[in-house]
Formats: structure tokens, sequence, C-alpha cells
């Protein structure tokens, strides 16, 4: 979907969340084009260089930038009804033009842009609905919509269009961080993801080597993960182990044991709690779902 410059503003359809906000600018064309064929269209005040549009009616969120598409990531809502929200408890997933008031790091879901809803325009519709009876004098407008990820282990909730936030839109985990994080953030990610990977299978690697090998103490490597991924360094190294595990056992024919002691993990015990922790499931389990 492209759209020209000479649009004029403020325009969106009423079958449409459209969110016109400065962003971080993710990879070119990062997409993960769904094929969902309904003809909703919309145009969006543009409000910088980079802005969003999410089409609900595609399971889409579409970053645009000057020159027009730029990156396409699934993404799910509240309710299954589409609608346009009506108050405070219905799950739906507002629509209209909003701005970022925040960029945060939420303890369970990571990543987190919170939208200025309730705007003027969203109290207009909401008093006029009242007044039509639509909605209960006794209702609320309701608050708190952002977009944000999924949980790590619950990415499967965008793969199957599974809508399960309170109104909020949520994409994957892996993929919020590129609406979020500057693209420095991103190269020292990726690099220290991939220090970690190569010395994985090495039960010795600890927080230590890897303060001297990225040439930060401990109190400022913690503060740029934190900041970053939400998680503690330990926590963020043992859930790319996990990860690693989960690739093994899903790719390789390899044992439980095999694949626990290939991601530097020595217990059975350690491994079987934190696997469950991480992905809801034991490893058992999760072999078991893989061979049916």
């Amino acid at each position: 979907m492209k759209i020209p410059a000479s649009l004029p503003p403020f325009l969106f359809s009423i079958c449409l969340l459209s969110l016109a906000f400065t962003i971080n600018k993710p990879n070119k064309n990062t997409t993960h084009k769904l094929s969902k064929s309904k003809a909703k269209k919309a145009v969006t005040e543009k409000a910088s260089s980079y802005y969003i549009i999410i089409d609900k009616s595609d399971y889409e969120l579409k970053v645009y930038d000057a020159d027009g598409w730029y990156a396409t990531y699934p993404v799910v809502f509240g309710s299954n009804d589409l609608n346009d929200k009506f108050m405070e408890g219905d799950k739906r997933t507002p629509e209209g033009n909003f701005k970022v008031l925040l960029k945060k790091i939420h303890p369970n879901w990571g990543p987190e842009l919170l939208l200025d809803f309730p705007n003027a325009e969203s109290m207009r519709k909401f008093n006029e609905r009242v007044n039509k009876g639509l909605v209960p004098r006794s209702a609320k407008v309701g608050g708190g919509i952002a977009i944000h990820a999924t949980r790590p282990q619950e990415e499967w909730t965008v793969d199957y269009y599974q809508n399960w936030t309170d109104g909020c839109i949520s994409l994957k985990y892996s993929e919020a961080k590129d609406l979020v994080h500057s693209s420095k953030d991103k190269e020292f990610m990726d690099q220290l993801i991939s220090l970690i990977e190569s010395h994985l299978s090495n039960p010795e690697m600890n927080i230590d080597y890897i303060c001297t090998r990225v040439g930060m103490s401990r109190t400022k490597l913690y503060h740029k993960i934190k900041s970053i991924s939400g998680q503690s360094i330990g926590d963020f190294i043992r859930t790319i182990r996990l990860k690693k595990a989960a690739q093994i056992l899903t790719h390789q024919d390899l044992s439980l044991t095999e694949a626990m002691y290939n991601v530097g993990i020595q217990t059975q015990s350690y491994f079987t709690k934190a696997f469950k922790k991480e992905f809801g499931k034991t490893p058992s389990q999760f072999l078991k779902e893989l061979q049916r």
C-alpha cells in the first residue's frame, strides 16, 4: 500500500487503526507479509520521516518513510471483534491517530510504546456513543493502550492470529526491538549475542568473562542490557542458552542431555526447571510435541 505525499492530513478509515509517530528505523524491507485479503484501505497523517500504520483487517503493522512503504510486521490485538473500542473492558483495539507518550521496557513483554489514548478525538467519540445510548453512562473510556511485544515464549500467538491483549497491539518479542531501540543498541546486542553464542558450550562462560570481552564494568553492562532487553545479564544469557537448546532439539537429532551440554548447562534438574520457565513446558514435553 503506497501513500502519496499529496494526501491531506487527518484522514483514516474507521475500519483501521492508524498511528502516526516517530520511531527508530528498522532494517530495510524487513517484512513478514501476511496474506489475508480484505479490501480495507487507509491513509494517515505524516508526523515525521518515519511513521506507522496498523491495519486491523490484515493484522499488520507497516512502517513508512519519505519514499513510502519500508517494512511490515505481523501483529495481533485484543478482542476478536476488530471494531473500534467503545469503552473500558471491551478489549477492543481503538482506532484513530495517536502519538507515542513513552518508550519503555515492560517486565513481562519487553519493548513497549505507550500511546496517548484516550486523546481528544477518542473522548469525542466516546461521549457521542454515551449520548446515543450505545455505551452505559456509568462506563469509562479506558486507557493504557500500547504497542508491545509478546512474551518471549508466546510468539506463536502472532503466527496463529491469537488476539490476547486487553486492547493493545502486540508483535513478536524478537521483532519489537526494531521499533524501540536505536541502531547503536541493536548493533551492540547483535555483537553481544554473537559473543555469547560462540561460547555457549563452555559452562565457565560467566558475566565477568563477558564484561572483559565487551570492555564494560558489571554495573554498566547490567544497566545496558536491562534497558534494552528488560532482563538481568544472567537472565539474558540463560534465555540465549535455552533458545539455542530449543533450536537444537528442533533441527538436530540429539538427545535432551546432548542438547543440554551443547548449551553449557550441566545439571538436568536446572535445565528442566529453566526450560519450563522460559517456554511453558519441560524439555521432554517440548520434544514429544515435535515428534507428533
